[in-house]
């Protein structure tokens, strides 16, 4: 039961690992809505764990493409 001197923006649910994928991927491209942002609690550490991940795929993402661009050109 939710107790009434608890402000509002304590009672939100928290984050799934979806909801924190979709928050890091749009802060990525900086399209991320307000409406978004506040319907679910967010910690830090969720943030940075899921945008430490991302931010290592994306790298071997670009890799992996190099690689490919490269012997495609015979390289």
């Amino acid at each position: 039961m939710i107790a009434m001197d608890v402000p509002e923006h304590d009672r939100s649910k928290r984050a799934s690992l979806l909801q924190v994928a979709k928050a890091v991927g749009s802060g990525f491209f900086g399209v991320r809505r307000r409406a978004d942002h506040e319907a679910v609690r967010i910690s830090p550490l969720q943030l940075i764990i899921v945008g430490v991940i991302g931010a290592a795929l994306f790298v071997t993402a670009l890799l992996l493409l190099v690689q490919f661009v490269l012997r495609l050109a015979g390289a």
